[in-house]
């Protein structure tokens, strides 16, 4: 309940079992510190609970989300700008093709449509609330107001979209601006030890290091999968998503990475990645 006031149902006062009537009945805390246990603590001020800023800013509600981004430390506010920025240029990029411009369309009018019917018979929903019966009478109260705070919320809907952001330019990147974490290790007498590498392509702090996806897959010298190692190091590359083209872009396994005799053949990768293997299966 975000309304502020005591529910009245059917002309008498409600108290629902909500405690707190400024924040919502559910609190996601899955972005809160992990020694703050009062969703309370952290619906009131997230800008201090919060272990993750930006993830915790795309959850709020648009509305809230101005206050809590100013409460920030600058750091915490650069992260969330530069990921409100990528989110942006995605959507431009995104809707630059050709192919996509009638699905992006055809999902605007969808979601127009759909808000336009909600407001218009709004009135006509409220009524439903207030004369349906429900199946468990203990929880009329508390799910009939929860309903009709919803339908409250609905008359400052706006049923067109937001202008889009004229302000940001096409920006195309090779493969889709996706990229990979890097990983390096080294042998130690207490195992392996994670490090933080200093190739040129790299960017962050190990375990956080990450490298663009299409450096990665380029074939020229300076790609950290070129480089040669000995048996005290280890390195792990994520993929943030399936892309069977990245695989076999990557099938030919530079020669440097099989001149060990304990390494698997280089022909055998050809055959494991072959297409007749992974397609269609």
């Amino acid at each position: 309940m975000a309304n502020g006031r005591t529910p009245v149902t059917n002309g008498s006062s409600y108290e629902p079992q909500h405690q707190h009537m400024n924040e919502d009945l559910f609190v996601d805390m899955q972005y809160a510190k992990p020694d703050c246990k009062d969703p309370h603590m952290f619906a009131t001020k997230p800008w201090e609970f919060c272990q993750d800023p930006t993830n915790t800013y795309l959850g709020l509600r648009v509305d809230k989300r101005k206050d809590f981004k100013s409460k920030l430390d600058s750091k915490a506010s650069k992260r969330v700008e530069h990921e409100v920025q990528r989110i942006q240029q995605t959507r431009v990029n995104f809707e630059s093709y050709e192919n996509k411009k009638k699905m992006i369309e055809a999902l605007k009018k969808a979601r127009n449509e759909w808000r336009n019917e909600v407001k218009t018979k709004r009135d006509e929903y409220v009524k439903g609330v207030l004369e349906k019966q429900p199946k468990f009478p203990a929880r009329w109260c508390r799910d009939q107001q929860l309903d009709l705070d919803l339908l409250e919320r609905v008359k400052s809907w706006k049923v067109e979209d937001e202008p889009g952001h004229s302000t940001v330019g096409i920006l195309v990147e090779p493969s889709y601006g996706f990229k990979a974490c890097a990983m390096h290790f080294t042998k130690s007498s207490s195992g392996w030890v994670g490090i933080d590498h200093s190739h040129n392509r790299y960017s962050g702090r190990f375990p956080n290091q990450k490298i663009s996806v299409h450096d990665l897959l380029e074939g020229d010298d300076a790609n950290p999968l070129s480089e040669q190692y000995g048996s005290d190091h280890m390195r792990y590359f994520h993929f943030p998503t399936n892309n069977m083209r990245w695989i076999e872009v990557r099938r030919h396994i530079p020669k440097a990475l099989a001149q060990d005799a304990d390494q698997m053949p280089l022909e055998s990768y050809g055959s494991i990645l072959q297409r007749e293997t992974w397609r269609s299966q």
